[in-house]
């Protein structure tokens, strides 16, 4: 049981070091074509209309995508002043709500991108016309990845814990 835990994690850091990769090209790409925009607009006068939508698209990636390594590595803000006077058994039982809590609201969000997803198919932004799932996607893909890395995290502290009693 150790080993597909182990696995899973291992799966789990590929795909949420891929999302930070897109994230970080995300961030790469919005700054050149927002230097190009402030260029072209102070050089010539001229405004590219489609770079707004381009560049939301562009950060809803980035935010959602880079929220997974962020979750991933943990560096959530937790407020711990009342968690950390309990004993660990508490502490225990505490953590696999929260987990439970999160999975299952990430589950939640999960089905209402995927039916936004659903009823945005044939429609597009008025300026670029970018097909609007292509922003709600981003939510779903953060979404699963977060539920992988919580159902991990439960694994980690339930499964492995009892085994190692």
């Amino acid at each position: 049981m150790d080993k597909l835990v182990s696995n899973f994690g291992k799966k789990i850091k590929q795909i949420v070091d891929i999302q930070m990769l897109i994230s970080v090209i995300a961030l790469v790409l919005l700054i050149l074509i927002n230097a190009y925009e402030i260029f072209v607009r102070n050089t010539f006068d001229k405004s590219i209309i489609w770079i707004q939508d381009i560049s939301i698209l562009l950060m809803v990636w980035m935010v959602f995508l880079g929220f997974s390594k962020i979750v991933y590595n943990k560096n959530t803000i937790r407020i711990t002043v009342v968690y950390d006077k309990f004993p660990s058994i508490i502490k225990s039982f505490l953590d696999c709500f929260r987990f439970i809590v999160i999975i299952i609201f990430f589950i939640i969000l999960s089905f209402a991108s995927y039916k936004l997803i659903v009823s945005q198919y044939g429609q597009g932004t008025t300026t670029a016309s970018i097909p609007l799932v292509y922003y709600t996607s981003a939510v779903l893909v953060n979404a699963i990845t977060i539920i992988l890395i919580y159902i991990n995290e439960f694994m980690k502290t339930t499964i492995l814990r009892q085994g190692g009693r």
